[in-house]
């Protein structure tokens, strides 16, 4: 039976080294969370809490609303609203759980490679990195993915290590164990995101794989079919939930053919994000970054990170490692902390060249070395010698990694959701392995706290920034909405006037949520006014909507006028941006559907009532149809 002392089971921590490093890593982490997860909002948040209403009300995805992913992460926030209410900041609540999960699993990982303070140390680095993202919500369905592949790659670690710690039979018995969790755990990320999640299931299983090689081939079909098993499991309810509602091939249609129709086709992508990454200012910042490494004497880094025998033996004294813990707390909490002294010194941080330039070599590094990591391993499988030495759970992290990142491209561009897991098992590697100089370790421990107060500077000025929808800063979040699905949080001036006026006016007229049109990415209306739309389509957002159906939704608006109109105009460079990303920069059939409106509000049979400001440069407009609001 699995217990939780063989979940820590660890050659490189006791049981107590480890329980200090989680409460330090879990601590931090949520210190960190408290500062700004209620302190912004942006009009474009409340998708899947509109998804997850309709599912309550009884609606099947694929057949009563187009959805283009799979369904567990709304029907996740369904089961949650009915537990817990509708309250947005219940979400956020329940997003601070989540990112603890997720540092807890990024530490046990980074515990199989480090001592526990390194371990800690680099968790809090790159989870911190990891909420750096412009577009960062913590309850969002990334997170969930993230999290649940974390996971799944704990227990693939777990199932290698038991086959050299357990006896034979309880090595079969809880090792095939580890897998089929292991599966299960990846399946659940797949049924988030699909794009991603068909990555990782197959890095994932090429890891299992791999990893049994040498072994005889009926062990290799076990031990993958284990994996495979486990994976089965989740799939095999969706599909029968799927076929008993009548909507496997909707689901197929939408979630396969339609998504990737929305992206313009298949080819951009697995691909496209290529060019956007490898160019020659991404290779000579990682070239950059080699020497400085090199300089600082790790002359054999990349060798050392694989093979055991080159490890550094950085260790503390176990009876004062209590103190270096709380001092790697306190210097951890200061950086955390130390931005919000002032706004102008959090902006000079985030403007500062030398931090910009080490945060935006972190992408290109992370992939250049997960490819190295992966090909010294298959390299090695035909060295037994070398074999022997090799630290396979390096592997298995890298396998991850590169996982993350090729899952996060096939979204428009690898993004800090998809490096933080080798980030941090390089920085680590930094700050663990001995240097000709010991100065090298040092230099890199501080490289962590300061690029975590570079993290933290980019958050508190700037919480949420996408397609120019931006948050202000999160100290001029200081009012309180009226609306009661917002409490709890503050809010700027801004935020609450745009939300709370418009959704008064909607709330104005008596008409159902079919008679209301948003465009192109704000169904937080329907939510905030409990107006839901019974129409299939009511997202139309550009890598969402395929231009078939967003052609049709055009045309649908122009035969039969919607009563509210509102409109979120954005800055002409968001819809070239998809249309170069997605559409080989052909026009979009989002284009369509801003013809339709413009048309409509502009042939006089609608009334402006209401016009917002929104940052950054963009405009949120309601329009009223005019025979109605007589």
């Amino acid at each position: 039976m699995l217990n939780i002392s063989c979940l820590l089971s660890d050659n490189r921590n006791n049981p107590k080294e480890l329980l200090k490093g989680i409460l330090i890593t879990q601590f931090v982490v949520l210190a960190y969370n408290l500062i700004f997860f209620n302190r912004y909002f942006s009009v474009t948040e409340g998708w899947f809490s509109v998804y997850a209403e309709q599912i309550r009300r009884g609606l099947v995805p694929y057949i009563d609303f187009h959805f283009i992913l799979p369904p567990l992460y709304p029907a996740t926030i369904a089961l949650f609203i009915n537990i817990f209410g509708g309250d947005l900041i219940y979400l956020r609540v329940m997003g601070i759980v989540l990112m603890l999960i997720l540092s807890l699993f990024t530490f046990l990982l980074m515990s199989r490679l480090f001592p526990a303070y390194i371990a800690s140390i680099v968790t809090v680095a790159g989870v911190i990195y990891y909420q750096a993202g412009t577009a960062h919500i913590t309850y969002d369905f990334i997170q969930f993915f993230t999290t649940y592949v974390l996971i799944s790659t704990y227990f693939v670690c777990l199932y290698y290590s038991s086959s050299s710690t357990l006896k034979e039979g309880d090595r079969r018995l809880k090792g095939f164990s580890y897998l089929i969790i292991a599966g299960f755990f990846c399946s659940m990320a797949l049924l988030i995101k699909q794009s991603n999640g068909i990555v990782l299931l197959f890095i994932l299983t090429s890891t299992v794989l791999l990893i049994d090689i040498k072994k005889d081939i009926l062990h290799q079909i076990k031990s993958t079919g284990a994996f495979l098993a486990g994976a089965s499991l989740p799939l095999s309810v969706l599909f029968f939930w799927l076929y008993r509602n009548g909507a496997l091939s909707a689901f197929i249609n939408q979630t396969l053919i339609g998504a990737s129709k929305s992206k313009g086709s298949i080819l951009p992508i697995l691909i496209g994000w290529i060019p956007r990454i490898i160019y020659l200012d991404q290779i000579a910042k990682f070239l950059f970054v080699s020497i400085v490494v090199y300089s600082l004497g790790y002359r054999y880094f990349i060798c050392s990170i694989n093979f055991e025998e080159l490890h550094g033996k950085l260790r503390i004294d176990p009876s004062r490692s209590i103190w270096v813990f709380l001092t790697i707390m306190g210097f951890a909490l200061l950086a955390i902390f130390l931005p919000l002294s002032g706004v102008e010194l959090s902006k000079q941080i985030t403007e500062n060249q030398y931090f910009i330039f080490v945060f935006y070599s972190i992408i290109i590094t992370v992939l250049l070395c997960s490819f190295i990591f992966m090909a010294l391993y298959i390299v090695s499988l035909f060295f037994q010698q070398a074999l022997a030495l090799y630290n396979v759970d390096v592997f298995i992290i890298s396998m991850t990694s590169l996982g993350f990142l090729l899952g996060t491209a096939t979204s428009g561009g690898i993004a800090e959701a998809g490096s933080f897991l080798g980030f941090s098992m390089i920085l680590g590697y930094l700050i663990y392995l001995n240097s000709a100089y010991r100065f090298g370790n040092y230099f890199f421990i501080a490289i962590a706290f300061l690029l975590i107060i570079f993290c933290a500077s980019r958050k508190y000025t700037a919480p949420y920034s996408w397609w120019w929808i931006k948050e202000p800063d999160i100290r001029k979040a200081v009012f309180k909405s009226q609306l009661p699905e917002l409490r709890g949080f503050y809010l700027s001036e801004d935020t609450v006037k745009v939300i709370q006026g418009v959704t008064g006016i909607i709330k104005k007229y008596p008409v159902p949520g079919d008679d209301i049109f948003t465009f192109p990415n704000i169904p937080l209306f329907y939510f905030l006014t409990n107006k839901l739309p019974d129409r299939f389509i009511f997202i139309h957002w550009y890598d969402v909507l395929p231009d078939d159906l967003a052609i049709k939704e055009a045309e649908r608006i122009i035969a039969a006028p919607p009563k509210i109109i509102v409109y979120l105009k954005l800055k002409e460079e968001v819809a070239l941006g998809h249309e170069l990303l997605f559409r080989g920069g052909k026009q979009s059939g989002q284009r369509a559907i801003i013809k339709s409106i413009e048309w409509l509000t502009g042939e006089g049979g609608y009334s402006l009532e209401g016009s917002h400001s929104v940052p950054d440069g963009n405009t949120m407009e309601v329009w009223i149809l005019k025979d109605f609001g007589t």
